[in-house]
């Protein structure tokens, strides 16, 4: 898309910094040793980027029902998230 195209469409161009943090996620996310290290990475990243204090993500079993898969910010004192 052209420089104008952006602006006409209000979007902003991000510079090459940006390019190289989305480049560094993919590559930890790509190297993490399994899907739920990868999810925990990126959960805490999301978290961080959100400036949330906690986070949890919901991934469905094999029944369908969403169950807590990762979660960041829970202190060992502090309940987890859990299906309710």
């Amino acid at each position: 898309m052209s420089s104008a195209a952006h602006e006409q469409l209000g979007l902003r161009r991000d510079g090459p910094a940006r390019d190289r943090q989305i480049a560094a996620l993919l590559s930890a996310l790509a190297e993490a040793p399994d899907s739920a290290a990868a999810l925990s990475f990126l959960l805490a990243q999301l978290a961080d980027l959100a400036g949330a204090r906690r986070a949890y993500a919901l991934v469905p079993d094999d029944e369908g029902e969403l169950r807590p898969a990762a979660y960041t910010g829970f202190t060992r004192d502090e309940p987890g998230p859990s299906a309710a």
